[in-house]
């Protein structure tokens, strides 16, 4: 462990362990020796430098000062000393003696990891377990290589390594496997490989893996398009409760692809995904947001339950919360039209907004009529005319009639600055 995330962690001073970064030889000796000491390091001895600096930073024989012990690990990592760049890094993370800086103190740590010939051992020492044949260390050091800890970072070999994990039936090292050939990291994409590597993984229960496994069937990438087959592999993920899978399964359940057409089984499944809520990250949360959206859409319809529009309301608006930008177009709409609400143009223009801000392509056109007719916003021709803009490159049927039509009163000036307000909103939406 590095030595200040060792010393953050005992939360007892850097000294605890008497071995590192000084022996007590090394502390009785700077005791009695602290002008040699300084004599040496003023000389540039580095070692003497690292030790002087300890004493500063610890109070050993002089008055703790961090200032000074700063100045002193400087200079002796200046001259590439292993502890003092350590010691150092442990300074910026506690800002002792310099501004915090969390970034610094990892840079001066992967240098000293560099430097450090333990580490050096430790890491030839991998590489000889890891070819003769250690999956676990081909793991570890294909991990190594991607996140270019204690190695420079290097795809091609972690994915070298992660294959020959892989190949040992390592599961985790076959779903990164797979993953580095879904996006063409340290090997040529391959969606047929990814597919490849996912199927086994998966095979092994990987719940992830599972879900990857549907969807690749689902859509024929990587694999002849197979509903069935999809279906079936949304199942193995569903029944771990991925809500990812949980979604897809409702959605083959409503419009009997891959299983028969079964409303009631389709809200089963809707219902199992929304219950998911808090228990996953990434792609998996959005999914929680779709199955309450989706299940609002059946309380609308009354398929698979009775017609309920307070129920559908309810779940919309916790779709909405939960940041789905159809629920929170749905909502824009319901209070336009006063359905299930009090009419209120200006919480249309709120919800279309979070909704076109997502870039929902039919929240993009709503927020451009509410605009080039002025309700719930003052009209504003520009405003107008790009959110249409948005919509109409997502091939949304209506919004090219909208925005040609808004275009016959716009003046050339107006037009340009529409266009160029259409690429700061896609920027913008870009970096979200």
């Amino acid at each position: 462990m590095a030595l200040y995330e060792d010393a953050k962690q005992t939360n007892a001073g850097l000294l605890k362990d008497p071995n590192w970064p000084m022996t007590l030889a090394d502390r009785a000796s700077a005791i009695l020796g602290r002008e040699q000491l300084q004599e040496a390091a003023l000389r540039g001895d580095a070692s003497a430098q690292h030790n002087l600096g300890v004493m500063y930073a610890e109070g050993i024989g002089v008055p703790k000062d961090d200032v000074k012990a700063v100045e002193w690990f400087q200079k002796a990592a200046g001259q590439e000393n292993v502890k003092a760049l350590y010691y150092l890094g442990f300074m910026f993370q506690e800002g002792r003696g310099v501004p915090k800086d969390q970034a610094k103190a990892v840079e001066l740590r992967k240098v000293a990891d560099a430097l450090d010939p333990q580490k050096k051992d430790d890491f030839v020492r991998y590489q000889e377990r890891a070819s003769r044949g250690e999956v676990l260390v081909q793991f570890v050091l294909a991990s190594m290589y991607q996140k270019g800890q204690g190695v420079p970072k290097d795809n091609a070999k972690a994915a070298e390594w992660y294959q020959k994990a892989a190949e040992q039936g390592h599961a985790t090292s076959q779903f990164n496997l797979a993953v580095m050939y879904k996006f063409g990291k340290g090997v040529p994409r391959d969606d047929t490989k990814s597919f490849e590597w996912f199927q086994k993984c998966g095979a092994q229960g990987n719940v992830t893996a599972q879900t990857a496994v549907g969807k690749m069937y689902s859509e024929g990438r990587g694999v002849a398009k197979d509903k069935a087959k999809a279906a079936e592999w949304y199942q193995k993920a569903a029944e771990q409760g991925d809500a990812e899978a949980l979604f897809a399964l409702g959605v083959m359940y409503a419009e009997g692809t891959g299983v028969p057409k079964d409303d009631a089984e389709a809200v089963k499944w809707f219902q199992k995904a929304a219950a998911q809520e808090g228990k996953m990250m990434g792609f998996s949360s959005f999914a929680v947001g779709f199955a309450n959206y989706m299940l609002g859409s059946m309380y609308t319809s009354g398929r698979g339950v009775p017609k309920d529009e307070a129920k559908a309301l309810e779940l919309y608006k916790k779709a909405a919360a939960q940041e789905n930008p159809l629920a929170q177009n749905r909502l824009g709409v319901m209070y336009t039209d006063g359905e299930g609400v009090p009419k209120d143009d200006a919480k249309a223009v709120e919800w279309f907004q979070k909704a076109a801000e997502q870039g929902e392509a039919q929240g993009q056109n709503n927020l451009g009529l509410m605009y080039s007719v002025g309700r719930g916003v003052p009209k504003d021709d520009v405003q107008a005319y790009a959110w249409h803009n948005l919509a109409a490159a997502q091939n949304f049927p209506a919004a090219n009639v909208n925005r040609d039509a808004l275009e016959k009163r716009m003046t050339p000036a107006q037009k340009a600055e529409a266009q160029k307000l259409s690429a700061q909103l896609l920027a913008k939406a870009l970096k979200k």
